[in-house]
């Protein structure tokens, strides 16, 4: 059965670690940025300016009952948040959507509709969140995020 772990690693190789996205940022972390770990910006500097992406990766998981047959149905969600620190040009607003978007491409590209053969199928991806200006050990930073979801189900007689 897929885990959370397996899901991880697939979203790490296969998107993270792609030439593409590491172009934008080598800094992906497998957890949600909090108050007190922004106090160690110096692990989300990249070419010396606050650059990284988080992801997230939940399971939840149900029981469906048809008939004689009975499911369980796993249900992984990645989110996935980019931040990157504002300039006096704003040329970072646009960067950040446009890291989504690789981020959304290189899923859908590199993962396919099976997550590379981890999960049974694919939800629709929720849209992009707006870009909000997000302030980050006393840094003013833009962020934006988008999740996606993937089902795995299980049949018990």
């Amino acid at each position: 059965m897929t885990t959370e772990a397996e899901v991880r690693s697939k979203w790490k190789t296969k998107v993270f670690d792609d030439a593409t996205i590491q172009a934008l940022t080598t800094k992906a972390h497998a957890f949600i940025v909090t108050d007190v770990s922004e106090k160690e910006v110096t692990q989300l500097l990249f070419n010396k300016k606050i650059n990284f992406f988080e992801y997230l990766v939940s399971c939840t998981e149900r029981s469906i009952t048809a008939g004689q047959e009975n499911r369980r149905q796993y249900e992984f969600r990645v989110d996935v948040r980019y931040t990157v620190q504002k300039d006096v040009s704003g040329a970072n607003f646009n960067a950040v959507a446009d890291g989504i978007s690789a981020i959304r491409n290189k899923a859908n590209s590199a993962l396919g509709t099976d997550w590379d053969e981890i999960i049974d199928y694919t939800g629709l991806e929720v849209a992009a969140s707006p870009i909000a200006e997000e302030t980050i050990g006393g840094i003013k930073c833009w962020r934006q995020s988008i999740g996606f979801t993937g089902f795995k189900e299980q049949v018990f007689s």
